[in-house]
């Protein structure tokens, strides 16, 4: 069926780095204490009603607990390792180490639990609504216009059903700023 495709609008007030850096700590703070309660409940935590996140073992929940420990307490200084982030390599199957990690999660945060993710100096804030109007075969793409988007809709790398281009066509037309990720 192919990657999943996450819809964005340009956030009205964009936030400050102290603003992100509290956002991660404040969820990541939350899901290491449910993290915790999983050790006593049988290995799974649950997000929502819908949501929920199985561990094989008591050492694998111990493992997140410690890396949201050291994430938490290097949040403040998660700008040191955007060199880390900058050399992924996105077509590579080498796991991202725990600095390229922390840098994403603060990058793109969630807010009021909806997420935020980082463009081009600018911030977006997704529309679950159009989540998968599409799918496409390919990771990584961002697309930024409604022509962009057409240009790959007509290629056959695409899955679309019958109201794709109707989605579409409503969401360049309510956010003309905003930005369609793919994967």
């Amino acid at each position: 069926m192919g990657c999943h495709t996450w819809f964005y609008k340009l956030l009205e007030k964009q936030p400050t780095k102290e603003e992100k850096i509290y956002s991660f700590i404040k969820h990541s703070s939350e899901f290491r204490d449910k993290c915790k309660e999983a050790l006593k409940k049988g290995g799974f935590i649950y997000s929502n009603e819908k949501d929920w996140y199985p561990f094989d073992s008591e050492e694998e929940i111990s493992e997140h607990i410690n890396m949201l420990n050291w994430m938490i307490e290097n949040a403040p200084k998660y700008e040191d390792f955007k060199s880390d982030y900058d050399s992924i390599d996105w077509n590579s199957d080498i796991p991202l180490t725990k600095e390229q990690q922390l840098y994403i999660a603060v990058e793109n945060y969630t807010l009021d639990n909806v997420m935020v993710i980082s463009h081009a100096g600018k911030y977006y804030e997704n529309l679950s609504n159009y989540t998968d109007v599409f799918r496409y075969y390919e990771y990584g793409k961002i697309l930024t216009s409604k022509e962009e988007t057409y240009e790959l809709l007509e290629s056959n790398n695409c899955w679309k059903n019958d109201k794709t281009y109707e989605y579409v066509n409503e969401f360049w037309e309510k956010y003309p700023d905003g930005i369609i990720e793919l994967g």
